[in-house]
């Protein structure tokens, strides 16, 4: 599928990394948590023009901008906003219908950062991607067959230990 060759305010990279690892507050922050260097760095290199990667502790930076630091006039929050995506958590996450059906070379770099955040690779170089969204597990499907890749879906309990009790977590999709 060739696709339609839209430019997106928020970089299609940048999106794949705030579906995978970024967190989407009602309030307009825009934050992701990663340990990654290399991933920070290329997520410093798709903001949009005015807009930084400020780093708050540990492994959380939050998407601002520049001058002041602030989430006033934020354009990734904002966009977020306007996409009714403000508020989604890791079960409601979904990929945006427009994303789908850019072009080639957008959609893989979609594919990209959703791979950099939830994404591992084997020994022998298998691929494979874990949400507990339903709605995104769908998407990263489409999104795969989209560029002429094979995927399928199996589905996991996952488990945590909590104060020394072992609980059910959420149903996760494994691509």
């Amino acid at each position: 599928i060739q696709g339609n060759k839209t430019e997106f305010i928020i970089h299609p990279y940048l999106m794949g990394v705030i579906l995978g690892d970024g967190s989407i507050s009602k309030k307009g922050s825009v934050r992701i948590s990663s340990a990654d260097a290399e991933l920070i760095n290329k997520v410093e290199s798709v903001l949009p023009q005015g807009m930084v990667i400020n780093y708050l502790n540990k492994c959380d930076y939050s998407i601002c901008k520049a001058i002041p630091r602030t989430i006033s006039g934020n354009v990734v929050a904002e966009e977020i906003a306007n996409r009714g995506m403000a508020g989604l958590v890791s079960n409601t996450k979904y990929i945006p219908k427009d994303y789908l059906s850019a072009s080639i070379e957008r959609r893989w770099d979609l594919l990209r950062g959703l791979l950099d955040t939830d994404g591992t690779a084997d020994k022998g170089g298998q691929i494979s991607f874990c949400t507990v969204s339903k709605q995104l597990s769908d998407g990263f499907v489409e999104l795969v067959r989209s560029l002429g890749g094979i995927c399928s879906v199996n589905t996991k309990n996952t488990f945590f230990t909590y104060k020394g009790i072992k609980k059910q977590g959420q149903l996760a999709y494994q691509h």
